[in-house]
Parts: structure tokens; sequence; C-alpha cells
């Protein structure tokens, strides 16, 4: 029998000045044109309100979901002039779950990089301590069956009492102490009627996550453009200094120190 939809199809142009804000999406996208850009922006009274971040692209075929504030910043999907997004009509399938949490761990690392470390399959782990772990292909999802492990970098240790977590590129779990786990794919969290509650849980978390790696990099833009400017003040004084000796014939011209 084939399934019937609970409404008709609503498709939606998205574009740069009419963007999805993701924080206040009650339900998902699927992009059926063009694309939908990623963006971490600040949120001033549930509107954004300020510079924003890029962190991925989402293609046809592909999904986005709703997420969560975090320190007020939140996520909005911007698309191009001919972008149209469907709305999702039932639970996303396993395969959208994987490849959005893969595309969500590229954001967490900053830069796509994969994460260092052990690379893990479906099944139970013994993982000792100090020991990274990271998926090996695709997305996985971890329980803690006993010790504890810390999740990517942030310090709220993931034990037996914390719901299932998502481990994808860019993501790795550190064993602060031995450490026994197991690891399923979002088909068998499905297959549970887990994978919902796992997914909303994740979405605070790597959203947080997110938005440490934004907060990082924008510092880093912030310093490197301070560098930058003493650097240019430096050589615009020499460059006044040499035309101000040259223009004034008499004018004392300093000495390099002695060695």
């Amino acid at each position: 029998m084939s399934h019937q939809s609970p409404h008709p199809p609503r498709f939606r142009p998205v574009a740069a000045d009419r963007p999805l804000a993701l924080w206040r999406e009650p339900t998902g996208w699927r992009v059926t044109a063009g694309f939908l850009d990623l963006f971490a922006v600040p949120v001033q009274d549930g509107e954004p309100a300020g510079r924003r971040v890029f962190l991925a692209r989402q293609g046809i075929g592909q999904v986005v979901l709703p997420l969560p504030l975090a320190e007020d910043w939140g996520v909005l999907a911007c698309g191009g002039q001919d972008s149209v997004v469907c709305d999702l009509d039932a639970a996303p399938s396993a395969e959208d779950v994987d490849g959005w949490l893969a595309i969500l761990g590229e954001a967490v690392s900053g830069d796509g990089a994969a994460a260092a470390g052990r690379a893990l399959g479906e099944g139970h782990h013994a993982l000792a301590e100090g020991e990274n772990s990271v998926a090996a292909r695709q997305p996985l999802w971890v329980r803690v069956l006993s010790g504890a492990v810390l999740w990517g970098d942030d310090h709220d240790p993931v034990t037996p009492e914390t719901p299932p977590l998502p481990l994808c590129a860019g993501l790795r779990l550190n064993a602060g102490q031995p450490a026994e786990i197991v690891a399923v794919r979002s088909r068998d969290l499905m297959a549970e009627g887990n994978l919902e509650t796992a997914l909303a849980a994740a979405h605070h978390r790597l959203v947080a996550a997110i938005i440490r790696t934004t907060s990082h990099r924008q510092e880093m833009l912030a310093r490197s453009i301070a560098d930058r400017t003493r650097q240019s003040r430096r050589m615009m004084e020499a460059g006044y200094d040499t035309l101000a000796r040259t223009i004034t014939p008499g004018r004392p011209v300093p000495q390099p120190p002695a060695t």
C-alpha cells in the first residue's frame, strides 16, 4: 500500500533575504531546487542580529531539520535565487538523518577535517583510558554501557544515563576512564522507536558545539585582523619616516644597534 501524505506538500522559496530560521521551524525541509547554505548567526529577541558565519551547504534531495538556539546563537538556512524547499510530511528517514549528522559534524570541526582516533564500527567496544575514537564510515550512535566518555569538546561526561549521541566526521570520543560502549546505526534507533528522541537531544549538543567552534573562529579572525592592522601601521610609519628623511636633508638618521 502506498503512503498517503497527511497534507499536500508545501513548497517554499528560500533566498538570502528570506531564510529559514531553524530555531523557529516546526518541521524539517527537503531541498527540491538549488541549494541551502547553513550559517551560524547571533540571535536577539528571536531574530538574527549580527554577521552570518558560513557552516555548510545542502543540495537537492538533502534535508535541513529544526535546531535549537545555543548561547544566543542560531542556525539560518539561506538559499540562492532559485532555491525551493518542500516540507517533510513525515519523520526523516534514517538516511536523511545520517546525511544531516554528517553535515553538522563537519560544521563542528570548522574546516571539514575528520577527527583523529581509533575507527569504530557497529557493535560493542571496550575503550582504554585516554583513548580517542571516531566513526569508521557512516555516522553512528553511541551508548555508554559502563564508565564515562567525553564527546567532542564538550566537558559534560557521557554516562550510561545519557541518551545515545552521534559520532560522525568532525567528532570523536575520548575515554576519560575505561569504558564499554555500543555503537549502532540510525536505522537501528529508528527500529527501536528511539531515533526522534535521540536526535532532539543530540541537536542541543551539536548546536552548542558548532557555536563554540564558530566563536573560536571569530576570535582567531579578530586576532588576525588586529595583527595585520598593527603590521600595516608599522609599515606606514616606517614609510613616512623614510619620506621625511628624504625631503628633510640633515635630519639625523637612526643608527642600527651595536652588535
